[in-house]
């Protein structure tokens, strides 16, 4: 009736699917150099950049548009739940 789905077919279906999902994440090389320069210029107006290390290991926090205010208040609830997270993870002996 129907033909047999092997493994093989269903790895390069999957193979093919996932390509085709990854090549929609890379930049676009067709678009104008302006176009490129604005979006790279908006991306960069508002950003603020916490670094620090959080359980155990380096991290770092972007926030895109938001004031300085607002940064500080949401780095500081980030932190306040780091510290409660590491107080339930204890360290391997």
């Amino acid at each position: 009736m129907g033909r047999h789905f092997g493994r093989r077919r269903f790895l390069t279906v999957a193979a093919v699917a996932a390509a085709g999902a990854a090549v929609s994440f890379l930049p676009n090389p067709f678009a104008a150099d302006d176009e490129k320069r604005n979006k790279d210029e908006k991306r960069n107006e508002n950003v603020f950049f916490w670094k620090g290390v959080a359980l155990g290991s380096g991290a770092e926090l972007r926030l895109f548009g938001v004031d300085d205010r607002q940064a500080a208040d949401l780095v500081n609830k980030v932190l306040a739940e780091v510290a409660r997270l590491e107080k339930i993870v204890q360290p391997l002996p």
